[in-house]
């Protein structure tokens, strides 16, 4: 049986069963990172969020994974940013094959 894989990346091409995803949306000083480049259908991702401020936390920014090229508001999952620093946030991949990116929202 065929395995079907959500593949994590900056820039990946989309390939047989392989979903590219996007790192995008930072902001000044912040940068995301992801662990691995491929991933199941529904796997968790553990996106590591550095140059997190306090201001940030205060205004309830947030992480969250998108439909590539889809509005702010039509997220996937999401998590609030809640520590100064470095951050470790887990979030759910789709179950559905596409094109997915994960973003920062400053606020």
């Amino acid at each position: 049986m065929k395995r079907k894989v959500l593949s994590l990346a900056l820039a990946l091409v989309l390939l047989l069963a392989l979903i590219s995803v996007a790192v995008t949306g930072t902001s000044a000083g912040v940068t995301l990172g992801i662990p691995k480049t491929q991933y199941a259908e529904g796997e968790r991702v553990w996106v590591t969020v550095t140059g997190i401020t306090q201001e940030m936390i205060n205004n309830r920014s947030w992480v969250g994974v998108y439909t590539v090229g889809g509005a702010a508001s039509a997220y996937w999952k999401w998590a609030y940013v809640k520590t100064v620093g470095t951050e470790i946030i887990p979030l759910d991949l789709p179950r559905e094959l596409g094109t997915y990116e994960i973003r920062f929202v400053p606020r």
